[in-house]
């Protein structure tokens, strides 16, 4: 009764957490690694580092819910509210890593922005102290009008796609989560018949036991409504040695 179906939590919560809120280069975000639903197995580290991590991941999430309903400890509302706790928690981490990816990246696009202004800035210093005609002074603030349109291009098009990763990100969390939960809610109905069943043994048994020791039969219990210093006077006069009474005899 104690095995459960969990061949499915084979797929990462949010992928793993070991680069939690990353970014590249670029500012955009690692997506690919960020949470993990499991239990805190972070003390067999050693023991675990040469098990591929997607096997790693399986193991925690099966010793996660093994921790939650493999035995009958707790009662059942308690596994949820605690199943709840962890979820919830899970969601703020993952919405304070969108943004911590988001700060990232705006302070790295501003990094490249003033970057390149002041590139363009001193390209037009170095342009001004050099003798040109008027035809050459165009064709160069042409070009840096050109470049200057092709980087803010370029800059809108990183940051729709850093928003388009991030919002697919979170997509598939929120799908993951899901799944998750439709999984604790299926091994919950089993763990609460579980419970159900056990409770009703202990019920069952108590009363077995209130009725045998209730029972009118049983050794040393004395029937309702009988004093019991009657029974007792009653029991003595039994142990006494009584006289076998003779056929009576006419006084006549």
């Amino acid at each position: 009764m104690g095995c459960f179906c969990l061949s499915s939590l084979l797929l990462v919560f949010g992928l793993s957490s070991c680069q939690t809120g990353a970014t590249g280069d670029d500012g955009r975000p690692v997506l690919d690694e960020e949470i993990s639903l499991k239990a805190d197995r972070s003390h067999l580290a050693d023991l675990r580092k040469d098990i591929p991590e997607e096997k790693q991941i399986e193991n925690d999430e099966k010793a996660l819910m093994l921790e939650l309903m493999g035995q009958l400890k707790l009662h059942p509302s308690k596994v949820r509210s605690k199943w709840g706790d962890l979820v919830r928690k899970k969601r703020e981490q993952h919405r304070r890593n969108v943004k911590k990816w988001r700060d990232e990246y705006t302070r790295k696009e501003k990094q490249r922005r003033e970057d390149f202004l002041a590139k363009a800035k001193d390209e037009r210093e170095d342009f001004k102290k050099t003798k040109v005609d008027r035809e050459q002074s165009k064709r160069f603030y042409a070009e840096q009008d050109r470049k200057r349109r092709d980087f803010f291009a370029d800059e809108r098009d990183k940051r729709k796609d850093f928003e388009s990763e991030v919002k697919a990100q979170s997509k598939e969390f929120d799908s993951y989560v899901r799944e998750r939960d439709r999984e604790f809610n299926e091994q919950h109905r089993h763990y609460s018949k579980r419970w159900a069943d056990q409770e009703k043994q202990k019920r069952e048994e108590k009363q077995a036991q209130r009725k045998a020791q209730t029972s009118p039969g049983a050794p040393g219990q004395v029937p309702e409504g009988v004093d019991p210093q009657f029974l007792k006077d009653f029991e003595e006069m039994r142990n006494v040695p009584g006289t076998s009474l003779a056929p009576g005899k006419s006084g006549k």
